[in-house]
């Protein structure tokens, strides 16, 4: 599929000195968004003082690998069997058989993190988004990408090269499942109804591909001698457009940790800025009483001093936890002597208040899996 880039990734690129990536690509001048209302509003890059990109993503993806070549980078393809730190650095094996040494890893392989999982992290999920996913030809030129609001999820459009927009429906798993939206004339026919339907000719059948887009995170991005980068480290909601940028930043980020010998990641945070973003984005949104936008909402809001026992409810799959933080949360309780809001949160989160682990106990309340006293 095609991609949409925002202004950000230019320096990124001539940092990395990989501007070449960008040969062939259009500028992208903004995005035409019916979100709060069913009136389009347009937001261009800074005012128009600067322009993305779009461009074809295999095209792309090529091309960098092509100047990491150029640059002495040795490519090996296959898929990681293992791999196993000692004290001479880590150890490795591709399925094919093949083994080898590294001083360093850093895992970029997406939301897969094969690396880093097998080096002990683990990976929550925040929710189930998913997208169905095909190429529809354009009637006439665009240069932005359009993203449309609508009862039980929302709609992305987006120029590719070659005169074809990538058109897809965002909505989670088991919503698309019950409304079938996998079967072209349901989505084709949902499409229709749209104001971004006009952007497109009336095609023949397309193929439809069902495509994972939920947001989640390791629980720990980095340790001796590794770091995850882009989607290995956490997975963002297309909504923030932040897909490439994000990774390119990440990249440059954690093999500057790596060299001073840091085992923690750059940014340790940004995971939880960026709840607390699409949380807002999402919340603009109120004119849908239905179970997507009602998922997204902000959860109950109970204070640090409150008292909780377990309910009768379970959440263990439901709550953006861990499962090594769902077992923390219940090591050592019994269950009958109440426990505060803010101990709980300090239980998850080493010693700490995360907004995450805040945010999880709100969920753990509203779904009755814990119960407020008093």
């Amino acid at each position: 599929v095609g991609e949409a880039l925002p202004p950000d990734v230019t320096p990124l690129l001539a940092r990395l000195e990989a501007s070449a990536a960008l040969d062939g690509a259009r500028p992208s001048r903004g995005v035409i968004s019916i979100w709060q209302s069913p009136t389009p509003t347009h937001a261009d890059f800074m005012l128009g003082a600067a322009h993305g990109w779009v461009v074809d993503r295999a095209r792309f993806d090529a091309a960098l690998r092509r100047i990491a070549l150029d640059a002495g980078a040795t490519l090996r393809t296959g898929a990681l069997e293992d791999i196993t730190r000692d004290d001479m650095g880590f150890a490795w094996r591709l399925r094919s058989g093949e083994t080898g040494r590294a001083a360093r890893v850093i895992d970029a392989s997406g939301r897969a993190a094969v690396a880093a999982r097998r080096l002990g992290a683990t990976r929550r999920r925040v929710d189930r988004l998913a997208a169905v996913v095909t190429r529809l030809p354009l009637r006439d030129a665009i240069d932005r990408v359009h993203i449309e609001a609508a009862p039980d999820g929302w709609w992305y459009l987006g120029p590719v090269p070659g005169g074809e927009a990538v058109v897809a429906w965002f909505s989670d798993a088991d919503l698309i499942a019950a409304d079938d939206m996998t079967r072209w004339h349901r989505w084709h026919a949902a499409l229709a109804e749209t104001a971004m339907a006009t952007r497109v000719a009336a095609p023949r059948e397309r193929p439809l591909q069902v495509v994972s887009a939920g947001s989640g995170a390791l629980d720990r991005t980095a340790g001796p001698g590794w770091v995850a980068v882009g989607d290995a480290a956490y997975t963002v909601d297309p909504l923030s457009s932040a897909g490439i940028g994000k990774a390119l930043g990440a990249a440059i980020a954690g093999v500057d940790a790596l060299i001073e010998g840091s085992d923690e990641a750059a940014d340790a945070d940004a995971f939880e800025r960026y709840l607390d973003q699409r949380a807002a984005y999402y919340a603009e949104v109120r004119r849908f009483d239905r179970p997507f936008w009602r998922r997204r909402a902000r959860p109950l809001r109970i204070g640090p001093d409150t008292a909780l026992v377990p309910g009768k409810a379970s959440g263990e799959r439901d709550v953006p936890l861990s499962p090594r933080e769902w077992a923390a949360l219940w090591s050592g309780w019994d269950g009958r002597s109440p426990r505060t809001a803010a101990e709980l949160v300090r239980g998850l989160g080493d010693g700490r208040s995360t907004r995450r682990h805040i945010e999880a106990i709100e969920a753990l309340v509203a779904r009755g899996v814990l119960i407020a006293r008093g």
